[in-house]
C-alpha cells in the first residue's frame, strides 16, 4: 500500500450484527475488509475554513502462487 497526506492506516470490519444490516453486505461481512487512510489522535490534520487537505492510497492485490 502506498498512500499519501495520511499518517495512518484503518482497517476494520462492520462484525455480523452492523453487516447484517447492511443491505448490499448481509452474510458477506465475512469477507469484508475495509482499509483507509486516516490522519488520527496527535495526527489530526486541523483547517482553517475554505483549506483544503487531500489524502490518496493505492492498495494492490497479488494472487496468491
Amino acid at each position: 500500500m502506498s498512500k499519501t497526506g495520511s499518517n495512518a492506516t484503518v482497517v476494520w470490519n462492520p462484525g455480523r450484527d452492523k453487516g447484517l444490516g447492511v443491505a448490499d453486505l448481509k452474510e458477506g461481512w465475512q469477507r469484508f475488509l475495509c482499509v483507509e487512510t486516516a490522519n488520527c489522535a496527535p495526527h489530526a490534520v486541523r483547517l482553517k475554513p475554505r483549506a483544503r487537505h487531500a489524502m490518496s492510497a493505492r492498495l494492490e492485490v497479488e494472487p496468491l502462487a
